[in-house]
């Protein structure tokens, strides 16, 4: 498991739903913190989600951050009272059908439907894979690692010849 770190306070910030951590050197762990509600995606959650990664984008010393959820899964489908949260997911066919049916995806489906890359044994051995890439994209250049986050982003949303511009 990543190795227990006190929690890393963003100044001035005091989160319901997460905590963040300083792994190590670098590499920041932002933890689902509701496990009694299985890290439900409601509005406090994104409220604090976009707060959290505002400040870190402007921590110049965090080059990688590994996300995780407490307890037994990372996350449930947004709870039924947060109709706008809900509304940004229904463009995904599978995630419509996760989100209406409240379906569990198990390992084997996530992995066959590309939502994930890998499947562990276990949430330890997960989070230390996690941790393990986070070490491996901390230890390249920021510029170059943001310059390919920033192309990437542009490829989804444009066809490939504008993607290149």
């Amino acid at each position: 498991m990543l190795a227990e770190t006190e929690e890393w306070c963003l100044p001035g910030h005091s989160f319901e739903m997460l905590r963040v951590m300083l792994e190590q050197d670098r590499i920041l762990h932002v933890e689902l913190h509701h496990p009694e509600k299985r890290n439900a995606m409601n509005m406090t959650f994104w409220r604090e989600m976009v707060e959290c990664f505002q400040d870190i984008g402007q921590d110049l010393s965090c080059h990688a951050i590994v996300i995780s959820g407490a307890g037994k899964i990372f996350t449930a489908v947004p709870e039924a009272s947060d109709h706008s949260s809900a509304w940004h997911l229904r463009r995904r066919s599978l995630i419509n059908k996760l989100a209406f049916t409240t379906h569990k995806i198990m390992a084997p489906e996530a992995q066959s439907s590309s939502l994930v890359s890998r499947v562990f044994a276990d949430k330890e051995t997960l989070l230390q894979g996690a941790l393990e890439v986070a070490t491996a994209i901390a230890a390249r250049s920021p510029v170059a690692v943001q310059g390919t986050k920033v192309n990437l982003l542009c490829s989804q949303d444009h066809p490939v010849p504008k993607s290149l511009c």
